[in-house]
């Protein structure tokens, strides 16, 4: 994957930013930036990009670069789910059978 090109097309593309911040979260292929990660997931998250929504709630929800908030998380999990983000309807499934 050509980083430069995907920073590139991340200045106007919501998807591509919360492609450019899952490589920065898990340092794939760029080193690992937890801030950046956190930065890209939250104006993607703006824009509507929903997985980006999904993404930012696990920052919350483990506590990357940001302090731990679950109740931030399940906000942004839900908001994720009701847009029909797998990862995010499965978070909301588990949490209502605990």
């Amino acid at each position: 994957m050509d980083i430069e090109k995907l920073k590139s097309k991340a200045k106007g593309n919501s998807k591509s930013k919360t492609k450019l911040g899952f490589l920065y979260l898990e340092g794939l292929e760029i080193s690992k930036d937890l801030k950046q990660a956190y930065q890209l997931f939250h104006i993607a998250s703006f824009e509507g990009d929903i997985n980006a929504t999904y993404w930012l709630g696990e920052c919350y929800y483990v506590g990357l670069y940001v302090h731990r908030n679950y109740s931030t998380a399940y906000r942004l999990f839900k908001v994720a789910a009701e847009k029909k983000n797998p990862r995010g309807k499965t978070f909301i499934r588990v949490k209502k059978k605990i």
